[in-house]
């Protein structure tokens, strides 16, 4: 509640209760709860299964050509929104390049989350 409460109070300027943060979390959680389960078959590329490794590439490739070669696939074309946040990344993407291949991995296969 805290968090919430200076956050609140942070962005908005505003001061709230415990009780009306409560009151509100209840009312909305079960609309949460079913968008976090939402089938997303209408909005995750069909072409999912052939980006994943396409993507990989770029990210474990030894160097800056692997943007390239997507961004002049048949992948690439048909999505050039990915190509455009690649690119738009690239600059601090690219000297991530000139780590070892195991240091690469470790970076790519953590959960910053966690």
């Amino acid at each position: 509640m805290r968090d919430i409460r200076s956050h609140l109070a942070a962005i908005c300027g505003v001061e709230v209760s415990t009780d009306l943060i409560s009151t509100v979390t209840d009312a909305v959680v079960d609309e949460l709860a079913a968008w976090q389960n939402r089938p997303l078959d209408v909005v995750w590329p069909k072409d999912h299964p052939k980006l994943v490794p396409a993507l990989k590439a770029i990210y474990t490739a030894p160097t800056e050509q692997a943007l390239d070669a997507f961004a002049a696939s048949d992948l690439g074309k048909r999505y050039p929104a990915i190509v455009k946040t690649w690119q738009a990344a690239w600059s601090e993407f690219t000297p991530y390049l000139a780590f070892p291949a195991e240091i690469r991995k470790v970076v790519y296969s953590t959960n910053m989350v966690e």
